[in-house]
C-alpha cells in the first residue's frame, strides 16, 4: 500500500551523486510517490510512518507541487491524529505497518521525524 522502498531508493540514488532531475527511474519514482501521498486508513494498512518519512524527504528533493501536495497530506493527517489523552499528549497511536498496539513511544518518533522533514 505504500512505496517505501521507492523513496529510499530515491534518497540513496541522491546521496549516490544521482542528478534528480536527470535520473528518468528517480522521476518517475517521484511521480509514484506522489499519487501515494499520506493518507490515514488503518484498515487499509497504509498507515506507515517509515514510509512518511522517508517520503518527505525524498518528496523534499523534488520541490514545487510533489513536495507542497506532500507536506500538506502529511501535516492534515498526522496533526488530526495526534493524541491527547492522560499520559499520551502530543503522542501518536502505533497502528502502523511497524508497530505493536505498545510502540507508542517508536511511532511518535518516526511521525514526529516525518513532520520535521516536511518543514
Amino acid at each position: 500500500y505504500t512505496e517505501l522502498c521507492t523513496a529510499m531508493s530515491i534518497l540513496g540514488q541522491e546521496a549516490l551523486g544521482t542528478e534528480i532531475t536527470e535520473s528518468k527511474e528517480i522521476m518517475l519514482g517521484l511521480g509514484l510517490l506522489a499519487s501515494k501521498a499520506p493518507a490515514w486508513n488503518a484498515s487499509a494498512s497504509n498507515v506507515d510512518y517509515y514510509y512518511w518519512y522517508f517520503g518527505m524527504e525524498a518528496m523534499s528533493l523534488a520541490g514545487g507541487v510533489f513536495e507542497q501536495k506532500w507536506k500538506d497530506s502529511l501535516n492534515e493527517v498526522l496533526q488530526s491524529k495526534q493524541l491527547g489523552g492522560k499520559g499520551l499528549i502530543g503522542s501518536f497511536p502505533a497502528v502502523d505497518a511497524w508497530s505493536d498496539s505498545k510502540a507508542t513511544v517508536h511511532a511518535t518518533v518516526m511521525a514526529t521525524l516525518a513532520l520535521q522533514a516536511a518543514e
